[in-house]
């Protein structure tokens, strides 16, 4: 089980998971008398990097953070996710042949997605509380450089990463976004204020990726906004418990 695990088995165990999610490694079967091949974290990275064709690194470790020490750098379970949460947006893109190279994440934390969606040219406009986007902005100034990270109320044209307060961004209603995420929070927050979020989503990209648990008082599949646009519907690989749902405005069910 998930909550017996030490952190470092966790840590190897989401690794484990996102290397079967992107297909670097065979997923594996319990009835199978084939053993499982052990591969050690190394390993793990080299093969997924070699697989989706990219570089994967770890930069900047804030002072003390604990994470599994890689030759890649110190890895962390939060960086586990933010690399298939990445992933999951280029997959999007090529899959429905979608135009433009911008993201909006509502609630992107300290960043970590929009770090590994630049690696892939992919421009992110990140909304969150205004505590955490100092944060943010600390980490990403750190990995991409300050010149490369415009804060709300700045207007740096080729910022790889823009920070917005929902406020600015509801009085840009007409900025479009290739695609819209949202990871773990959209079920933290009060359901009228998550269900206008979804709406913007909806409203203003092609698609948007949810990931989310259903364990509070509502799911994001019952959001007003969203019912009839859900386009697809899984369980998501590197966490028991949570979904990944993929919705559209174009399609109505």
């Amino acid at each position: 089980m998930i909550n017996e695990m030490g952190p470092e088995d966790l840590i190897i165990s989401a690794l484990n998971f996102l290397a079967q999610a992107v297909g670097a490694v065979p997923v594996v079967n319990p009835e199978s008398v084939i053993r499982e091949e052990k591969i050690s974290p190394n390993g793990l990275i080299a093969k997924i990097a070699q697989y989706l064709k990219v570089d994967i690194s770890f930069p900047y470790s804030f002072p003390k953070e604990f994470g599994l020490q890689t030759k890649y750098g110190v890895i962390t379970y939060r960086i586990v996710q933010s690399l298939y949460q990445s992933h999951l947006v280029v997959e999007n893109i090529q899959r429905f042949n979608l135009k433009g190279n911008t993201v909006l994440e509502i609630g992107g934390g300290l960043g970590r997605n929009a770090y590994y969606l630049s690696n892939a040219k992919i421009q992110t406009t990140l909304v969150d509380l205004p505590l955490t986007q100092v944060a943010s902005a600390t980490y990403l100034g750190k990995v991409l450089g300050e010149a490369n990270i415009s804060l709300n109320g700045e207007n740096f044209k080729n910022s790889v990463v823009r920070f917005l307060t929902p406020k600015k961004l509801y009085q840009n209603s007409h900025k479009t976004f290739t695609i819209s995420m949202n990871c773990d929070s959209f079920v933290e927050m009060d359901v009228g204020i998550a269900n206008r979020y979804a709406e913007f989503c909806l409203n203003n990209s092609n698609l948007l990726i949810s990931v989310n648990h259903e364990a509070n008082s509502f799911k994001v599949l019952n959001l007003e906004s969203l019912k009839g646009h859900n386009l697809s519907r899984d369980q998501y690989w590197l966490r028991p418990g949570y979904t990944k749902d993929i919705y559209s405005a174009k399609v109505r069910l």
